[in-house]
């Protein structure tokens, strides 16, 4: 009697490591497939701030010129106000 229920205990603690070991595998394989998960959305994350950086050097030309531009545009103001002053010429409505 004393064999058959020590094997029984034995048989409990097997099932019990084997139910252990099924969850285990388990949350391997949903860790898995999370870590594939997320691996693809930081590639697809990378390509994106590659395509930002790409627009935000874009858009710093493109105000760099505009900036020269205005400055262009200021010289050229004060450069009239100058020869309308000289010739006694009045303009209204330029800031």
């Amino acid at each position: 009697m004393r064999v058959y229920r020590g094997l029984s205990v034995i048989h409990v603690k097997l099932d019990s490591q084997k139910v252990a070991q099924e969850s285990l595998e388990t949350t391997l394989g949903n860790n898995t497939s999370e870590i594939e998960q997320l691996r693809t959305e930081c590639m697809h994350l990378q390509e994106k701030n590659i395509s930002l950086v790409k627009e935000v050097s874009l858009l710093k030309s493109i105000v760099a010129k505009q900036s020269y531009d205005i400055d262009v545009l200021k010289r050229e103001v004060v450069d009239q106000r100058a020869r309308s002053m000289q010739n006694n010429i009045l303009v209204h409505d330029i800031p």
